[in-house]
């Protein structure tokens, strides 16, 4: 969310807007150097970096920012409270290493992001999908979630929901029957968009989901999940379209007049096809990349998305410059400004993210250092739980936990942290991986206070809890229900070790 003195085009950036930028850079360039090269220093560097922006960034913060940033303050104090001072040392370096390199994720994505927001092609594709007749309608606008998710991440919403908005409208003098249709067809679109989008962190490498469930369970690799998410994505698909039809099955004979009735504008600028599958080959490139330096170049799959995404946006801005170019040299120069903007513009901007990312990312380290191991298997004895149990249990307590504001952020390293220390508990990490990433998935098509929720109430006149709640609350009992039984089914095809 834009700071109060958030530089405008025709201003110079204030000076914490400044010093915002430069500490964010600072990490980021750490960050990196320590992948490219690994040098002494880095890591202290990035660390010291991030605790300079926290502070500076507090006028951004909302209550959830300042409970978090303050809650990983106390987890730290609590540590050297309960623990040898080197050991709680060590820990809370290992938590700012963490912190830091959840923050440089969001920074490299922050370059893509913004080379598919500036994308022609982008825009063109989310009018073309929004405009499918009703038979496609479902299936198409959560396919763009998902696609333009992979890129936009929560920008989907902001450059969907205005097409959803505008492709529904009524003349004013429209019947109450008239609206009242216009109505249900933004609300159809607006659901199929945010489930699709939830299910992007499901199985993308190119997601901070995936870089926080990774490093969380020890022993998970993305190439040994992937092929159990994109399974669980296909089913939980199936069902979103399945019940779209059977919950508006009445309606399907006004479709005709509605169709008539409801405006969907039409220009020579909404795209066709060709720009859905560009768009497709841009992203199966972006995510090829990051894949292949996870697997080739040995990098982690963090921070293979970390060097992937800022390499690939740059290649992007170049090929998609529209203005008159002299020579490569000068196509270089303007992508080079469109990169400084990036930095000196949108960097600042992100306090609400670094503080929330970040001091997650803090507290999924300290956290299970102070929670002594015998509390859990005090309350469950390893050996009479089964692994299917405590998947689903796993996948439970984030759908539970996102409905009262607890973000997976924090829950799925803590879940993690307390796996790794009870080792009695005989996980499966892949079976692991599975339970949480179901479970993050269906906690983002349900909580009231996830930010897709709350934009896209903007596009509909509704709040949040009406979206996700009275709009999409039976998808979601179904869903995990269905998803209690997957894992069932999965758990043996993956033995407990």
């Amino acid at each position: 969310m834009p700071s109060s003195d958030s530089p405008s085009p025709s201003q110079p950036p204030s000076r914490r807007d400044t010093i915002l930028s430069t500490a964010l850079t600072i990490l980021l360039v750490a960050i990196l150097a320590g992948i490219v090269m690994p040098l002494n220093g880095t890591a202290t560097a990035a660390a010291l970096a991030f605790l300079v922006f926290l502070p500076t960034a507090w006028p951004q913060y909302g209550v959830k920012e300042i409970g978090l940033v303050i809650a990983a303050g106390t987890s730290a104090l609590v540590l050297f409270a309960t623990t040898a001072t080197t050991d709680a040392f060590q820990t809370v370096l290992a938590a700012l290493g963490n912190g830091a390199n959840l923050v440089a994720l969001i920074l490299s994505l922050t370059f893509l992001r913004n080379a598919a927001a500036s994308s022609r092609m982008v825009a063109r594709t989310g009018r073309y999908l929004a405009r499918q007749p009703p038979g496609r309608r479902y299936l198409a606008v959560s396919f763009g979630g998902h696609l333009f998710g992979l890129m936009l991440n929560f920008g989907v919403i902001n450059l969907l929901g205005p097409v959803i908005r505008q492709s529904a409208s009524v003349p004013d003098d429209a019947t109450p029957d008239v609206r009242r249709r216009a109505l249900n067809r933004r609300r159809r679109m607006m659901i199929a968009l945010i489930r699709g989008f939830s299910m992007v962190m499901i199985w993308s490498p190119a997601t901070v989901g995936q870089a926080v469930l990774i490093t969380s369970i020890p022993g998970l690799t993305w190439i040994d999940l992937v092929p159990y998410t994109l399974t669980w994505v296909a089913i939980v698909w199936a069902l979103g379209w399945f019940q779209d039809r059977f919950a508006w099955r009445h309606s399907r004979r006004q479709n005709v007049a509605a169709t008539a009735d409801v405006a969907t504008p039409t220009t020579i600028d909404d795209g066709t096809w060709h720009h859905l599958a560009g768009l497709c080959a841009i992203t199966a490139g972006m995510l090829g990349m990051v894949i292949g330096l996870n697997a080739l170049a040995g990098l982690t799959l963090l921070q293979s998305v970390m060097i992937a995404a800022p390499a690939f946006a740059i290649g992007w801005l170049a090929l998609q410059t529209n203005a008159p170019i002299a020579s490569p040299a000068s196509r270089l120069s303007l992508t080079g400004a469109q990169l400084r903007d990036t930095i000196r513009d949108d960097f600042p901007r992100q306090g609400r993210e670094v503080a929330l990312l970040g001091s997650a990312g803090f507290i999924g380290v300290v956290l299970p250092a102070i929670i002594p191991p015998d509390i859990l298997t005090g309350i469950v004895d390893p050996a009479t739980v089964s692994q299917p149990v405590v998947g689903i249990a796993m996948m439970m307590t984030l759908v539970i936990g996102g409905l009262v504001g607890i973000s997976p952020l924090i829950a799925v390293p803590v879940l993690g942290g307390l796996l790794a220390s009870v080792p009695d508990f005989a996980i499966n990490p892949v079976f692991a991986g599975l339970s949480l990433a179901a479970g993050w998935g269906l906690c983002n098509g349900s909580t009231p206070f996830s930010a897709s929720a709350v934009l896209a109430g903007q596009f509909v006149d509704s709040g949040p809890e009406t979206i996700v709640w009275r709009w999409n609350g039976a998808f979601t009992v179904l869903a995990t229900a269905l998803c209690a039984v997957f894992l069932f089914v999965i758990s043996a095809q993956l033995p407990p070790g």
